[in-house]
């Protein structure tokens, strides 16, 4: 802990009198539970909170302490907490039957009103997560081009499984090479080395990097795999040109272009980013906001590549895909919820926030940015700009977020996911009003911002 950063220690001091319910549940998970939590990226120092339920545009607490909530469950929340309509769809589905295990009506209810949103979905497999989704379209790319080297973006997070554990979010030491040409840096320990050779890693918005990779690994490369929007590095957009650049480059380079959207999904217009950049690859992953809070992934895209699975070549299965009752859930979600209006909605009361930030930090001198897109916003304490991961990197002023994290909790906010890469995402259920007492929270928190800034940057002087 620096010495000079005393509203962290403060505003930590605050969270642990708050939620002392968290730390004894944490305590007592952690004896059966590794780190006390079902994924990595839910722990964070002291410890996390520990929720007991959530509704609408808020979240409560084991110690009753309520929150607006704006991480909404990495983005996969789109529709809000408890929505209504997924709750009577699933109370209805329920008594006839939560498995199959054979076809039914629903997955191609679900697969057309996928293909109307993503034209380029010719046919399209479901899945029960994002990693899944991940993991077995690049199975399928990898048959059908008949190479095995794939090319992934530093800083890109793409699932829990080898493939792409991968330069996730490398530090800025020695052996993560080159900024513009990354060196492959595992993101967990028990990934075989031949990943080594398999995975290439090139920097966001560069497409001369991606050109010299397929130069010199030419005929052996099956895909490029991409976030069209870094939304694991805060929010990075692609320069003008970059996707189509790309989409280019596959075609010139006979490789498979594949968009992994599970982030950027149904969320950033009714066709995610596909049809917000109007670029379309070949393949597509989706996730998180299509199963309306229920466990739902997809992959998909041109027939004839899909063909590799139809046709035998590629195993892909799971006793649990297209169980009726998470496909009930993504078809209410995506014919009766998030219809074409919600979209403006989110986009100006995510435009609204944004603007309260911008405020208020020039009006307490705080050197930072926003960046927003659609539903998902940032704000990033630096005034330095960043294209890539390690421009972020190099920039963010961590210490900063964490007594901005910190303070907003205690303030009845969750701003965003634990973590400076992450960002805020606005649900169809959060008010103007929402907004407002976010924008309240950080103006209250802001003069301890601008003081710690001051001293971490005499610190360093």
């Amino acid at each position: 802990m620096l010495a000079d950063s005393h509203f962290l220690d403060e505003n930590i001091e605050v969270f642990k009198q708050r939620t002392p319910g968290s730390a004894k549940h944490i305590e007592l998970a952690s004896e059966r539970i590794p780190a006390g939590v079902g994924s990595n990226l839910r722990y964070y120092d002291p410890y996390p909170l520990v929720i007991e339920r959530a509704e609408g545009s808020r979240i409560w607490d084991v110690d009753g302490n309520e929150y607006i909530d704006f991480a909404m469950n990495m983005g996969a929340q789109f529709i809000g907490h408890a929505n209504p309509k997924i709750n009577e769809a699933i109370t209805k589905q329920a008594p006839l039957g939560t498995m199959y295990t054979m076809a039914h009506q629903l997955e191609l209810g679900l697969a057309e009103e996928l293909h109307r949103r993503y034209p380029m979905l010719e046919q399209v497999r479901f899945t029960n997560s994002g990693t899944e989704a991940t993991m077995h379209v690049l199975r399928v790319a990898r048959s059908y081009t008949n190479n095995d080297k794939i090319i992934k973006i530093e800083g890109c997070y793409h699932g829990a499984h080898d493939d792409v554990l991968i330069s996730v979010k490398p530090e800025l030491i020695g052996r993560s090479g080159h900024p513009k040409y990354p060196a492959t840096v595992f993101s967990s320990r028990g990934i075989p080395d031949s990943k080594l050779e398999e995975v290439l890693v090139v920097p966001f918005n560069d497409l001369d990097s991606v050109r010299d990779l397929l130069e010199e690994n030419f005929n052996e490369i099956a895909a490029i795999m991409i976030e069209p929007v870094m939304l694991n590095a805060k929010i990075i957009l692609p320069d003008p040109g970059y996707l189509q650049g790309l989409r280019k480059m596959a075609d010139e380079y006979n490789i498979l272009l594949i968009f992994d959207e599970v982030k950027t999904g149904c969320r950033l217009a009714p066709g995610g980013a596909c049809e917000y950049f109007d670029v379309q690859p070949d393949l597509v992953c989706l996730a998180k906001a299509i199963g309306g809070g229920l466990p739902l992934g997809a992959f998909g895209g041109r027939a004839d590549v899909m063909a590799e699975i139809s046709e035998g070549r590629v195993v892909h299965a799971g006793t649990y895909n297209t169980n009726p009752l998470v496909m009930r859930a993504g078809l209410t979600t995506l014919t009766e919820i998030l219809t074409d209006e919600v979209y403006d909605q989110v986009t100006s009361l995510s435009g609204r926030l944004a603007e309260g930030y911008r405020q208020t930090l020039n009006k307490y001198h705080i050197a930072g940015q926003v960046v927003e897109i659609s539903p998902c916003g940032a704000v990033a304490f630096t005034d330095k700009s960043f294209k890539n991961w390690r421009e972020l990197l190099l920039h963010e002023n961590e210490p900063l977020f964490d007594t901005y994290w910190f303070g907003m909790v205690n303030e009845g906010i969750i701003p965003q996911p634990f973590g400076f890469e992450e960002q805020w995402s606005i649900s169809i259920q959060h008010t103007e009003a929402d907004i407002d007492q976010h924008i309240e929270a950080f103006e209250k928190i802001a003069p301890q911002l601008a003081e710690t800034a001051k001293a971490l940057e005499a610190a360093e002087a």
